[in-house]
């Protein structure tokens, strides 16, 4: 999720260390709201980080604007990457980075002898973790358009999910779209290669929102479909079948492809769905945002307000783990999720009230961002980042070490009573 400012944030950033502010906040517990622990850097930039992915704790690579750049905890910008389009998601798995790009038709990648295909278009960028150097490019194109959502590092190489419409093309692999839309989910090695290319779709629109490798060749996606969607043989059907809403999905897939098993979730309501993440065990995470009473996989949920966050944990044997709402009596939802082992970090938005077992957040504006930490059985702890005008978590990453958010703001930002600038900021987290 990603993007900064114009290239004269270059100098400001390298130029000037006390941008980023370091501080240790004590880690809180029993469900209240608390302060994030571990380091902190806030960055002077106009335009918002749209994507983020951690090296360790002291070290990331960020995307904005149609940049990337490797940042370390003091300050110092190590690289920057010049795509050459817009660049959101962005992962690192071993010396790599993939950065995913997108722009209008035509919009010129190099390594992309007659540009970005589709209306629009997308690819990925191979970069070299070291230095920034572009390694490969893989086009991301459609005969109508394709969007990339999602990014992430499956321990050989990468996983890309995202929507599409005509027949979409990534690599030397094709699928076409069985209705409005579909979604797709695509497996690179480290050196740029495509191993597999998967669509799901039916006569509505569908979309993969995100996917998480399980090891031993496993992948897991979820995203939202509407009515019926077909997965590699398999039929979704939705909680209620005769609603033009959409409804999230989750499967896993196993070596070859083929769903091993799948789960949806939903109700009458349009559903929206953020991801998904992997958790010990072979257990996995899956968040969105959900309206009136949802079905989990047979768990019955009732949202307070106009909507709620979701969160739902399932074991590998595809039994429910754990499901829980976020929100209170108005307009609430999750926008990303992350994890690592068992801890699970999900970012989104709250509107009026936001209870917890240790208190009652209160959104300074129309609605505030927040972020918090949790596990199958429920959220532990709540960072509420408040501000007067429109605030958001553009960008959250998961690592054994922590989580690593990026948000932005029109005006002031205040957390745990601390003030930072309007503009982009980026927290570490640790667990």
């Amino acid at each position: 999720m990603t993007r900064l400012s114009g290239s004269r944030n270059v100098a400001r950033l390298a130029a000037a260390a006390a941008i980023f502010g370091l501080t240790g906040c004590p880690r809180g517990g029993g469900g209240g709201p608390v302060a994030p622990a571990g380091r902190r850097w806030t960055l002077a930039s106009e335009a918002p980080v749209r994507g983020v992915a951690l090296l360790d704790e002291a070290t990331i690579v960020l995307t904005d604007g149609d940049r990337a750049r490797r940042v370390a905890g003091d300050g110092r910008v190590a690289w920057t990457a010049v795509l050459g389009a817009s660049a959101a998601g962005v992962a690192i798995d071993g010396e790599v980075v993939a950065v995913a790009v997108g722009g209008a038709a035509g919009t010129a990648v190099p390594g992309l002898a007659t540009g970005l295909r589709g209306e629009p278009g997308a690819a990925v960028v191979g970069l070299a973790v070291v230095d920034g150097a572009r390694r490969w490019t893989v086009g991301v194109g459609s005969t109508k358009w394709a969007v990339i959502s999602h990014v992430g590092a499956s321990g050989n190489g990468f996983l890309v999910t995202g929507s599409f419409a005509g027949t979409l093309r990534v690599g030397a692999r094709t699928v076409t779209s069985a209705g409005t839309t579909d979604g797709f989910v695509a497996e690179l090695d480290r050196a740029g290669a495509v191993r597999s290319l998967v669509r799901v779709g039916g006569d509505g629109p569908d979309e993969i929102t995100g996917a998480a490798a399980l090891g031993g060749g496993k992948i897991a996606i979820a995203g939202t479909f509407t009515g019926t969607a077909e997965l590699r043989g398999e039929t979704l059907v939705a909680i209620d079948a005769q609603a033009a809403s959409a409804d999230g999905f989750v499967a896993v897939l196993d070596a070859d492809g083929r769903p091993a098993w799948l789960r949806t979730w939903g109700g009458p309501g349009e559903d929206t769905c953020a991801g998904v993440v992997a958790l010990a065990g072979g257990s996995l995470a899956v968040a969105g945002t959900v309206r009136g009473e949802v079905d989990v996989a047979g768990r019955v949920l009732t949202a307070r307000g106009n909507a709620d966050g979701l969160v739902a944990v399932f074991g590998p044997d595809a039994d429910v783990r754990g499901a829980w709402l976020v929100g209170g009596d108005d307009f609430d939802g999750i926008t990303a999720v992350a994890g690592a082992a068992d801890q699970i970090a999900i970012a989104g938005w709250f509107t009026g009230a936001l209870p917890s077992s240790a208190g009652t957040l209160r959104a300074a504006g129309v609605d505030d961002a927040f972020v918090a930490l949790g596990t199958a059985a429920g959220i532990s702890q709540v960072m509420q980042l408040a501000s007067a005008g429109p605030a958001a978590v553009t960008a959250l990453a998961g690592s054994p070490a922590g989580a690593a958010l990026a948000v932005h703001a029109t005006e002031p930002l205040h957390v745990d009573g601390d003030q930072r600038p309007a503009g982009a900021s980026l927290w570490f987290r640790s667990w």
